[in-house]
């Protein structure tokens, strides 16, 4: 396998997932109120989420995830963590979601390593080989560099207890450094975890894997076992043959597989995610399934072999999958692909099939399948084509080999009247004289009958019958002539060329058609005599004969010779007879009276469309300084109902111009109204058309009313509206802004 050079710890919890990278921490998942569906950077000048890292000194080195938090181990051997309640699990002061907080270690007391319980605490093992339990009570806080004068090489937490191995592969448990107790397994031991919170994992050498829940009764869960780990409250297992295998039992008796590794020595770790099982191999991760596939999930960084190829089998120097020698992955010289570093395959040819000396693999030629050379050109080397030809169209004797037409003559001839394969006739048969060897020329005319025939009476296609099926003396192979007849003058349906029938003797054949195929002879009779045909209409499509009668004998009327309609009534479906009276002796013209009566009438008519307008244009809103009469705009009224009409005015401050205020002693300034009128107004209304301001102070004031109680002539008058300010004294040239509202109201009675 190719050796991981730089990256670490691939591990998920319930934020999501994290991995570290040339010192820089990735996650997938929430952090910090931040979401990402793909690797961001949680750590360093690039990060996404916005931390304080202003405590946080050094280069990352490892990573640990707990449900409540994150924390990381700096090459100056100090911890920080980042999460609310991270210190229940990494110690120190309260985390926070936003700042990496101190947890342990001190460039004095360097903190080397870290064995994490998820759910429970860490042990921080310092580089004076003592140990220190987080959130642990006073007295079994420290651990020493040994436990009955044994080396320790690894310690993790339970809830309640300690689990130890040591240098040797010995395995302790107890509550302080103090009363650690020896346990007695079957062989050595070379890893420990723990599960949950209580369950104790214990892995020998031989690859059994044992739990026990009180550190004193133990039992074999899984054998061949080569490495395991905890991941979101699961053991996953790898077994010696890359088998890999789950269970979320507190106590793991079941197994569920999950997948196949390819070497379980390259597992770094087995992780649940979002996205299913990922194994962490190399510097990168790997999606397995339970039907064994293992596919490629995610690089975390290169990971280069010592020939400098990474996993793809690419090489880090060139890019490609040769190194600078041309070798690839393999030690040998072609690539996946088959190619060499020049784009030759074994054969001699690039992946286009073109060798080295510009020949095709497919054809043996230096033209591919379709016609063209390594260049893409369609001449070769000698200049010619793949059909022989050169550019200018002609083989070496002159003939253009697709064509067959020699470049001097124009034919398929040369000029000793041999064609391109050397011999007398061209590709359909004919020599140059035009004839092909039994004498008929391309119009299949013989040259000694000047007929379609020879001699004996043979064409040119080698029977006895021209194109058109008939013998040299003009019989088809029915024995007809091109008119139909045979030698009896007899056609195929039995008649002569006269119109007679052979058998009948008439126009008719047995059936009783005629030899136009109709049913119908010279005369327009069928074979009964009749003018009607099966179809009950004439020779000419008419439904009625000769006599104006249909083949039951009624008129284009509906009534037969009788005068009875058809109706079974002397009168038809329009009340009249045959001869054209209705019962009230009227004629079928509406005009003509026989013995009876008729009734016309005359409509009289007269509509004037009904008019009620009105309508107003604004000329100006602003008086005059001088106190000139001021034109405010114009109405029209057209009116021709006899109920009328009323439009009358209101001012909205009672004739005067109310002003906006008093700060400058402005006063109201009374106005009048005049109106003048073009046009007539309707006899029965009644008009007052100039208003003092006095009458306005009273409220609505009437322009136009209906005088009595009808009106008898029609209004349409036009008229314009002029305000007069009454002021006197120059009022209007003082300061003071002033205002009033006229509002006509039209009422149609």
């Amino acid at each position: 396998m190719p050796t991981m050079v730089l990256g670490s710890g691939f591990l998920s919890n319930n934020y999501g997932d994290f991995y570290i990278s040339e010192g820089v921490v990735y996650f997938r998942g929430t952090v910090a109120g931040v979401a990402s569906t793909e690797f961001q950077p949680l750590t360093g000048s690039d990060r996404i989420v916005s931390t304080s890292e202003s405590s946080l000194s050094g280069s990352i080195v490892d990573l640990y995830v707990d449900n409540q938090g994150v924390a990381v181990l700096t090459d100056r051997g100090s911890v920080y963590k980042l999460g609310t309640g991270s210190e229940g699990i990494f110690g120190g002061s309260p985390g926070t979601e936003t700042n990496w907080r101190y947890a342990a270690g001190s460039i004095m007391s360097r903190v080397v390593a870290v064995e994490h319980t998820p759910g429970v605490g860490v042990v921080y093992q310092y580089a004076n080989g003592t140990r220190t339990l987080t959130n642990a009570d006073s007295d079994s806080q420290q651990y020493g560099s040994y436990i009955n004068s044994e080396p320790i090489d690894k310690i993790v937490r339970t809830a309640t207890q300690e689990l130890a191995v040591m240098d040797n592969g010995n395995l302790y448990v107890g509550s302080s450094n103090s009363n650690m107790g020896q346990v007695g397994l079957s062989g050595t031991v070379k890893d420990i975890g723990v599960l949950g919170t209580s369950t104790m994992l214990a892995l020998t050498d031989s690859g059994d894997l044992y739990t026990s829940t009180d550190g004193v009764n133990w039992s074999i869960s899984n054998t061949s076992i080569a490495k395991f780990n905890m991941s979101q409250g699961k053991l996953f297992v790898v077994k010696s043959d890359g088998q890999v295998l789950s269970s979320d039992e507190l106590v793991p008796v079941n197994y569920t597989a999950q997948g196949q590794v390819d070497s379980a020595d390259a597992v770094t770790s087995i992780q649940e995610t979002g996205d299913g099982v990922v194994a962490y191999v190399g510097n990168d991760l790997y999606s397995i399934s339970a039907d064994g596939s293992m596919s490629h999930y995610y690089t975390i960084m290169p990971t280069y072999d010592a020939n400098g190829f990474d996993l793809f089998g690419l090489h880090r120097d060139t890019g490609t999958e040769f190194d600078p020698s041309g070798m690839t992955v393999n030690g040998n010289a072609y690539d996946s692909l088959g190619y060499d570093i020049n784009g030759y395959n074994s054969d001699g040819y690039n992946v286009s099939g073109w060798s080295a000396s510009s020949v095709n693999q497919e054809t043996g030629t230096e033209f591919d399948a379709n016609g063209l050379t390594i260049d893409g050109d369609e001449y070769d080397s000698r200049g010619f084509d793949i059909n022989g030809l050169s550019a200018n169209g002609g083989n070496e004797s002159g003939f253009d080999i697709a064509t067959y037409i020699h470049r001097d003559t124009g034919t398929e001839f040369d000029s000793n009247g041999l064609t391109i394969d050397g011999d007398i006739y061209d590709q359909y048969g004919y020599a140059v004289d035009g004839y092909n060897g039994d004498g008929f020329n391309r119009a299949g005319i013989n040259s000694e009958t000047g007929t379609e025939f020879d001699a004996s009476g043979v064409s040119s296609d080698g029977d006895l019958y021209d194109a058109d099926g008939y013998d040299s003396i003009g019989y088809n192979a029915s024995g007809y002539d091109r008119d139909g007849y045979n030698t009896s003058g007899i056609n195929g349906d039995g008649f002569y060329v006269t119109g007679v029938h052979s058998t009948t003797q008439s126009e008719f054949d047995t059936s009783g058609m005629t030899a136009d195929g109709d049913e119908f002879d010279a005369n327009g009779l069928t074979q009964s005599g009749s003018v009607f045909g099966l179809d009950t209409l004439t020779v000419d499509d008419n439904a009625y004969g000769p006599d104006g009668r249909d083949y039951e004998g009624y008129d284009e009327g509906g009534f037969l010779a009788d005068k009875v309609h058809k109706n079974g009534t002397v009168y038809d479906t329009d009340g009249y007879t045959a001869d054209g009276w209705n019962e009230d002796g009227v004629f079928r013209d509406g005009a003509r009276v026989k013995n009876g009566h008729l009734t016309k009438q005359f409509k009289i008519d007269h509509h004037v469309a009904r008019e009620s307008y009105f309508k107003t244009r604004v000329i100006t809103a602003q008086l005059n300084p001088s106190g000139a009469a001021v034109k405010l705009g114009t109405f029209t009224v057209r009116n021709n109902s006899r109920d009328g009409f009323d439009l009358s005015m209101v001012s909205a401050q009672g004739g005067i111009l109310q002003p906006d205020s008093v700060l400058d002693g402005e006063v109201p300034i009374p106005y009048s109204v005049n109106i003048k009128q073009t046009g007539s107004l309707g006899q029965g209304v009644d008009s007052v058309l100039t208003h003092a301001s006095d009458a306005l102070s009273n409220g609505q004031v009437s322009i136009l009313s209906r005088a009595g109680s009808i009106v008898s002539s029609a209004t349409d008058a036009n008229f314009d509206l002029y305000v007069n300010a009454n002021a006197l004294g120059g009022a209007l040239d003082m300061a003071g802004t002033y205002s009033d509202v006229l509002t006509l109201t039209y009422t149609d009675i």
